[in-house]
């Protein structure tokens, strides 16, 4: 008894491949049923928190010692700006006065970065024993969308959190400045 799918049976709806290809083909599917399976593996596993975003804020709760971990920070700004120039630093600079904002802002090609930052500390509502900190956290095709701030044994570090779809290429670098209020004991 043979079933059939419309007028043509089962058996002709079989790919009419040659005895001979069909054992070429099985190395051929294994290798790329393995890469996909790779690709699909990389850049999967990421730290990233999605509901984290500029003006978030991250408590040091969690902090296995007073000397490291999460510290208490608010973003005040993700500044990115095309072909500025710069090189990612998670070491943040304090910009408690004009003077240190116009000499972290002089690394820079142009000045926009350098008014943007005035314009972002202007407006920032500081509270109490926090102080504006800076820090360039990516250079490339990809601008993040939030950050981390740590105490390590090597001093307070902002980093970028990881691009969730990373942009295979861009045709100039974008540079993003982390603008984060840390408590001032933290620097």
């Amino acid at each position: 008894m043979r079933r059939t799918l419309g007028p043509l049976p089962l058996p002709a709806l079989r790919p009419a491949l040659k005895p001979a290809l069909r054992p070429a083909l099985l190395p051929l599917l294994m290798t790329v049923l393995l890469t996909a399976g790779l690709v699909a593996g990389c850049g999967a596993d990421t730290a990233s928190d999605p509901g984290a975003s500029a003006g978030s804020t991250s408590t040091g709760s969690a902090s296995p010692s007073p000397s490291t971990g999460p510290v208490d920070s608010t973003v005040l700004a993700l500044i990115s700006q095309t072909a500025v120039g710069g090189r990612v630093d998670p070491h943040p600079t304090v910009l408690d006065s004009r003077a240190a904002v116009e000499q972290f802002a002089g690394r820079f090609r142009g000045g926009l970065l350098q008014g943007r930052l005035q314009q972002v500390l202007a407006k920032a509502d500081l509270g109490d024993g926090r102080v504006p900190v800076a820090a360039v956290v990516a250079v490339g095709c990809d601008v993040p969308k939030a950050v981390d701030v740590q105490r390590t044994p090597d001093g307070l570090q902002v980093t970028a959190q990881p691009v969730r779809s990373p942009l295979p290429e861009c045709l100039a670098p974008v540079t993003t400045v982390a603008v984060v209020a840390v408590p001032s004991g933290a620097v």
